[in-house]
């Protein structure tokens, strides 16, 4: 089950009026008037009784304007309404927090709640102006247009079947070729490193998932620890430091708090006691060290 409401604004009136003028500006077009409003959708496992979508709505209303949330939209009378909203195939890190404050408040049947932005313009639009106009609106990356609103959050997409790369026969060049297809950035050495552990030691073809993998968790930048602690060789001479010791020059000369410093991605900070108030007993503060 999927239940809708509306909430207005989504952005202040600078914003909405700010929109108006670029997007008529971008477009060639007068467009007198934008408004906007979110739209929460709300899945759920089972009917809500009446005393828990009154949580819900206490939960999703603004709480000095309770009339600017309902179950219809505000933009019935706009010439054109688009939106835009997460993409489907997966949960938001802002869905999640929602579902648990919801669940929190004694509403288990809530499993999903997502937030879509949706713009309401004086002006009429054709689909391509439409997709024009939302362009510079939302993150092409997390975010898509919704052409009508959800009925349901299931994306309707099949998985890719997996594709086996056959570096044996095809060697290093299509190594290269995945890498620039999938955008795994991969250097020189890179390529000769995944060559080598799957042709010399595992003796196998990966696959595009596995290749893929390797990519996010063991070659992407932040993960680069042997780069940073290891030993590098510049026309057979090797350096009296590895770039970790030279980030960590500064802090060597001039201890001060920390713990530990640029270790494994993390640092921490010695802290110091001190006296805080925290309640022993209803009524009754004490103090804690």
């Amino acid at each position: 089950m999927l239940l809708r409401f509306y909430r207005t604004p989504a952005m202040s009136v600078s914003q909405e009026t700010q929109t108006a003028r670029d997007a008529s500006f971008r477009l060639g077009l007068t467009i007198q008037e934008v408004r906007t409003e979110w739209c929460y959708y709300v899945q759920m496992s089972g009917k809500l009784t009446p005393a828990e979508e009154n949580i819900l709505r206490w939960l999703l209303t603004e709480t000095f304007e309770p009339v600017n949330l309902r179950s219809e939209t505000f933009l019935r009378d706009f010439a054109t309404v688009c939106e835009v909203g997460p993409r489907l195939n997966f949960e938001t890190a802002w869905s999640t927090t929602a579902v648990a404050i919801a669940n929190a408040c004694r509403l288990s049947k809530v499993s999903r709640i997502e937030r879509a932005t949706r713009f309401g313009l004086s002006a009429r639009l054709s689909e391509a102006e439409i997709t024009r106009f939302l362009a510079p609106l939302h993150d092409r990356m997390t975010q898509v247009p919704y052409p009508q609103p959800l009925e349901s959050f299931r994306a309707n997409r099949k998985p890719k079947p997996v594709e086996i790369i056959d570096i044996k026969t095809g060697g290093l060049d299509v190594l290269r070729d995945f890498s620039r297809r999938y955008g795994c950035g991969w250097d020189d050495y890179d390529i000769t490193w995944v060559y080598d552990l799957f042709c010399n030691h595992l003796k196998t073809n990966p696959t595009d998932a596995v290749l893929f993998q390797i990519a996010q968790s063991i070659t992407a930048e932040h993960s680069r620890h042997g780069f940073f602690k290891g030993r590098h060789i510049i026309d057979g001479q090797e350096l009296p430091e590895s770039l970790m010791d030279i980030v960590q020059t500064p802090w060597k000369a001039n201890p001060n708090n920390s713990v530990i410093a640029f270790h494994d991605d993390s640092s921490s900070i010695r802290g110091r006691f001190i006296t805080i108030l925290v309640p022993i007993a209803p009524g009754k503060p004490g103090p804690m060290t």
